[in-house]
C-alpha cells in the first residue's frame, strides 16, 4: 500500500495500480486498497473499473457515509450528475454533520446548472465548517455567475481572510474588481494591489494571476503595463484555448480599452473555477499534491 502511494506520488499510475492489485489479491477485502485503486482508476477515466471498486467498498461497509461520497465523486467525473447526486444525498442522510458532503453536492449541482440549490448546500457547508476558505470561494463563484456581485465580493474577501497563503482567492477578488459588468463594484486601484499580491504568491509564474494583473492595469488606464502583463500571461500559459482568450484581451488593451466580463464570458473564462476540484486549477498546489493529500485523508478515515 505504501509503495503504491509512493508510485502514485511520482505520477507512476500503472505501477500504483499493480501494487494495489497485488494488495487486493492478498486481501480482497482491503478497504484501503479498494479506495486507493478506485481513486487512481477514476483519474485515468477508467470509470467502469473505478465504480466496480467503489461498489465493492460499499458492499463491505454499506453504512459508511464517505463510501457513498466517493462513489458520487467518481460519477461526478463521469458527468453522471443524477447518479452522483443520489449517492451524495445518501451520504448526507447517513451523516448530516460532514461539511464536505454538502460541498461535493453543491459542486455537482453547479456542474448540472442548478445554481440556487448549490448556494443552499454551500451555505450548509459553511455553517458546518466556517473555517474552510474554499467553501467561501466556491460560493462566490456561483454568486458571481448569478450577477450577485456584492455577495460574491464578500465571500472572496472571507476566503482570502481565512487563507492568506493561497493567491487564488485574492486573485479571484481582484478579477471581479477589475472586470465586473456592474460599474459600482469596480475598483481598479485595489485590483492592482490584490493581483500583484497574487502574482507574488505564485512567483509570477501563474498565467491566471498575470492575466488578472493585466486586467487591473487596464482598469486604471495603465495600458502599457496591461499589454506587458497580458503578453507575459500568453507566454506562460502555452495553451491554445487560453491563448485565444488572452490574445483577445491583449487586442483590447492595445486599443486602450479595459476588459468587462459579461455573464456569457464566465463559461469560458480560463482558470477561474473551483480551486479544489481534482481536475481543475488548484492555486499554488500541484494536482499531484492535492491527490496525494486526498489519498492520505481518505485512507485515514477507514
Amino acid at each position: 500500500m505504501g509503495r503504491g502511494r509512493s508510485y502514485f506520488c511520482r505520477d507512476d499510475s500503472d505501477h500504483a495500480l499493480a501494487d494495489y492489485g497485488e494488495a487486493l489479491r492478498l486481501d480482497p477485502k482491503s478497504k484501503a486498497a479498494l479506495l486507493c485503486r478506485q481513486t487512481v482508476l477514476a483519474l485515468q477515466n477508467k470509470f467502469p473499473q473505478a465504480l466496480a471498486d467503489s461498489d465493492a467498498l460499499i458492499e463491505l461497509d454499506p453504512k459508511k457515509a464517505v463510501n457513498y461520497k466517493e462513489r458520487a465523486w467518481i460519477k461526478q467525473l463521469k458527468k453522471d450528475y443524477a447518479g452522483s447526486l443520489d449517492d451524495v444525498s445518501h451520504a448526507i442522510a447517513l451523516d448530516k454533520k460532514d461539511a464536505s458532503f454538502f460541498e461535493l453536492r453543491a459542486n455537482v449541482l453547479v456542474e448540472a446548472g442548478s445554481y440556487s440549490e448549490a448556494l443552499d448546500d454551500f451555505g450548509s457547508a459553511i455553517r458546518l465548517d466556517g473555517k474552510d476558505a474554499e467553501n467561501f470561494n466556491e460560493r462566490a463563484m456561483v454568486l458571481r455567475k448569478l450577477g450577485r456581485y456584492r455577495e460574491a465580493i464578500e465571500d472572496f474577501r472571507d476566503a482570502g481572510r481565512l487563507d492568506k497563503a493561497t493567491g487564488l482567492y485574492v486573485n479571484n477578488l481582484a478579477w471581479i474588481l477589475a472586470t465586473c459588468a456592474d460599474e459600482k463594484y469596480l475598483d481598479g486601484a485595489q485590483a492592482v494591489v490584490l493581483s500583484t499580491q497574487a502574482c507574488e504568491k505564485s512567483a509570477w509564474k501563474e498565467f491566471v494571476d498575470l492575466d488578472t494583473l493585466a486586467a487591473a492595469y487596464a482598469r486604471v488606464g495603465d495600458f502599457e503595463n496591461a499589454v506587458r502583463w497580458q503578453t507575459k500571461a500568453i507566454e506562460v500559459s502555452k495553451d491554445a484555448a487560453t491563448e485565444e482568450e488572452f490574445r483577445a484581451r491583449l487586442a483590447l488593451y492595445q486599443r486602450k480599452e479595459a476588459y468587462v466580463e459579461k455573464p456569457a464570458d464566465q463559461e469560458k473564462s480560463t482558470g477561474r473555477c473551483n480551486a479544489r476540484r481534482v481536475l481543475k486549477r488548484s492555486g499554488a498546489r500541484s494536482t499531484r499534491t492535492i491527490l496525494t493529500q486526498r489519498l492520505e485523508g481518505l485512507t485515514g478515515s477507514l
